[in-house]
């Protein structure tokens, strides 16, 4: 929190200086004429400068910075605005910090740097709040601006929202503000969150007497938003109801009526496009070329798509006068293209390259002229941040040389001190020393005795091992002969046994003699089952593990082939040693491929973007085998995939779109923990193929026709991140998912295709 502080009184001796440097700023603000103005301002800003008077330096920038800004001397004005920022949060002046603000933030604003000058704002709003001011309604509409011209419609909407929530705030101010909500979505093409906004307009507008004469306005806003949502039949039904409000206004109804026209095209209803875009040409005032032109070239270009080449050429050429008399590059590139598209479907190929040129040339020089203006805005930008940059860095240097001197003074009482500590350590460093040289002789006393303690208890140790020793060798000798007693005992025991056993053998080999030959008989019998036991055993073993493996190698056979080959093909395959062609007439074919791949193949290892793509194809593989869709094979970065194959499904294409998003989402998901970004492009069409497994050796499930090609052509004609579908595959998910048309789109091979992108 800034605390409020007064600013300093002179210093005594400074009286004169300061008088002066009051007697030159009251003679500018007195003065006639601004030069003379800011030449008394800039001599008050140098001498208080020199003297170090900063109520002088602040009243002499609050002269100098209105004028500056008068003369758009942008730079200037901003060195001096954060001089003042900086004296200001000095000395706590909170209520002219908050103008300061805003007035750099102004600044910035007005030179499209809309990121710099909400950082102002937004510091004047702290201080409001800090200093419990209330709403600054001016502030918050100014940041709600800068960030709807970010593209950041959420942002704006969050300031907006606090302006609506005033108590007792007018009817008419709650209206602008939601307009101003409104725009910024639609500049961010969040045509949804318009929409929810002009709803709420509509019912303020509709509640309220006062407004009737309003109401046609947004009805035709209304149906504006409704036609970026592909709601056609809402839009033309709330541009219809806007018709009744603009009668009498040729203006408003020429543009209301290009817009129905509009909305009846992208409907397919085309004669009722023609029919309203020619009463848009009938009430547009004869000198507004700019707005002739507009509507002869969309209707040229109608009639183009419809191929009645006579009317778009009519039209065209009076287009291309309009636009020449309106002098707008931008439009006369854009109706010499449809002129060459026009001569090129007349088979007029010089005309049509002619034509062309011109539509060329036209884009080149307005891209020129545009980089012209941006390179402009950018030195404009670099100047004003090398001024923010170096008066920042002025400032800092002057307090940096204010510290300085205090450093020192602080340094030289350091010294001092450390002068005095290190006498005090000395003196302490002596005494420690004498207390030292007393214990060592101590201890070197106490090692002595210990000594002599270690070595009388060594001389004792030495006598009880000597006794020690002559005990044992005593028991040693009474062992040994005991020992000795003992083995000869032993001796005679072994030789009695002995004779007893040979007499017990004498009469055991008679008689056993005939049982021993009925037991070796015994015996090689039982061997001779032994061995068949145990060699039919081992057979067993082996022929039962040769079944295991066999029909584990069987398992992998089939698992591979179900990897190659969808159940049914791989079924019949294994049943009939071949496949019968099939034909589909209505499958969904999706192809992706990832952008960038051959610039991000060169940067890293064949290992690492073989285990990259691995690793991606195994995260839809799973994706398709969750969505029920046939996965056909993958070709370097490119992935094919086929619903409604090899069972017929009418909910193909559903299940396609859904599978695509998902693999936008798994790929977003991945990229939060991954080096390396992929971004892929998905293209979905629908149409009928033809199936078969090609090959005799590697097996290889195929699809093949015109719906594949066109697919391909629609993958290509996509955008990163984007899900691109056909007029065929819209047809079947429109009622499920929000679409955007594109219009039509040039596809290499194909002509022009309808195509839109799913939201």
């Amino acid at each position: 929190m800034i605390l409020a502080c007064l600013l300093p009184a002179p210093v005594k001796g400074q009286e004169q200086d300061t008088m002066l440097i009051l007697q030159i700023l009251d003679q500018a603000s007195l003065a006639q004429s601004v030069d003379l103005a800011r030449e008394k301002y800039e001599a008050a800003y140098a001498l208080s400068n020199q003297v170090d008077y900063d109520k002088g330096l602040l009243r002499s920038l609050n002269g100098l910075i209105p004028i500056e800004l008068q003369e758009n001397n942008s730079v200037n004005a901003l060195g001096y605005l954060l001089e003042e920022l900086e004296l200001l949060e000095k000395y706590g002046q909170v209520s002219r910090l908050i103008q300061s603000n805003i007035r750099t933030g102004d600044l910035y604003r007005g030179e499209s740097l809309h990121t710099e000058a909400i950082d102002y704002y937004q510091q004047a709003a702290s201080l409001l709040s800090v200093s419990n001011q209330p709403i600054n309604i001016s502030l918050y509409d100014k940041i709600g601006s800068s960030y709807a011209f970010l593209f950041k419609p959420d942002s704006a909407q969050i300031y907006y929202s606090e302006l609506l929530a005033l108590p007792e705030i007018e009817e008419d101010f709650q209206l602008e503000i939601l307009r101003k909500i409104v725009e910024g979505y639609q500049e961010a093409r969040n045509y949804e969150a318009a929409l929810d906004y002009n709803l709420q307009i509509q019912s303020l507008m509709e509640a309220s007497p006062v407004w009737k004469d309003e109401l046609g306005t947004i009805y035709n806003n209304l149906g504006y938003t409704y036609n970026f949502l592909a709601k056609y039949d809402k839009s033309i039904a709330s541009f219809l109801k806007a018709e009744d409000f603009f009668q009498g206004d040729s203006e408003r109804l020429s543009s209301l009526y290009l817009n129905t026209g509009i909305a009846y095209f992208n409907n397919r209803e085309i004669q009722l496009a023609i029919q309203y875009l020619q009463k848009a040409l009938s009430r547009t005032n004869q000198s507004d070329e700019l707005g002739k032109a507009k509507i002869n070239n969309i209707l040229a270009t109608i009639y183009l798509h419809i191929e009645d080449y006579f009317n778009a050429q009519n039209f065209n050429r009076n287009a291309v006068q309009s636009a020449i008399a309106s002098k707008d590059i931008a439009l006369r590139s854009e109706v010499y293209g449809t002129a060459a598209e026009i001569h090129s479907g007349l088979y007029e190929y010089e005309e049509a390259i002619t034509t062309y040129k011109i539509h060329l040339n036209l884009r080149d020089s307005l891209l020129r002229s545009a980089q012209k203006e941006q390179e402009a805005l950018f030195q404009e930008n670099l100047r004003l941040e090398q001024t923010e940059k170096k008066t920042k860095l002025l400032l800092i240097k002057g307090e940096i040389q204010d510290l300085t001197i205090e450093r020192q003074e602080l340094e030289i009482n350091n010294l001092n001190l450390a002068a005095q500590k290190k006498d005090n350590d000395l003196k302490l460093l002596k005494q420690s020393e004498e207390i030292r040289e007393t214990r060592l002789k101590n201890q070197e006393l106490e090692t002595q005795r210990a000594r002599q303690a270690l070595q009388s208890a060594q001389d004792r140790l030495v006598l009880q091992e000597q006794e020690s020793q002559l005990s044992e060798l005593a028991q040693a000798e009474k062992l040994a002969k005991a020992e000795v007693e003992k083995k000869e005992a032993l001796l005679v025991q072994e030789e009695q046994e002995r004779q007893l056993l040979e007499q017990k053998n004498l009469i055991q080999q008679k008689t056993t003699a005939a049982a021993q030959r009925i037991g070796l008989l015994l015996f090689l019998i039982s061997l001779l089952i032994l061995i068949g036991l145990i060699y039919t055993r081992r057979t067993n073993k082996k022929l039962g593990q040769q079944k295991v493996e066999l029909e584990a190698e069987q398992e992998k056979s089939e698992n591979l082939l179900l990897n190659i080959l969808p159940v049914q093909v791989a079924e019949e395959l294994k049943e009939y040693g071949k496949t019968t062609p099939r034909k589909y007439d209505s499958v969904s074919i999706l192809f992706s491929d990832f952008v960038d791949f051959t610039r991000i193949s060169a940067r890293i290892s064949p290992d690492h973007l073989i285990a990259e793509l691995n690793d991606c194809f195994m995260g839809f593989d799973a994706i398709m085998e969750e969505e029920g869709i046939e996965k056909i094979q993958t070709i370097g970065d490119g992935y094919l995939a086929v619903g409604g194959v090899p069972d017929e499904d009418p909910g193909h294409a559903i299940k396609c779109v859904r599978a695509a998003r998902k693999m936008l989402a798994f790929l977003e998901n991945r990229n939060l923990s991954n080096k390396i970004q992929w971004k892929a492009r998905i293209g979905i069409h629908s149409g009928p193929i033809t199936t078969g497994v090609v090959g005799t050796k590697k097996f290889a499930f195929n699809i093949f026709g015109d719906t594949v090609n066109t697919a391909s052509r629609i993958e290509t004609a996509g955008e990163q991140g984007r899900i691109n579908v056909s007029a065929d595959t819209y047809e079947r998910i429109k009622d499920v998912f929000a679409c955007e048309y594109r219009g039509k789109i040039s596809a290499k091979g194909k002509g022009e295709l309808d195509m839109y992108f799913v939201k």
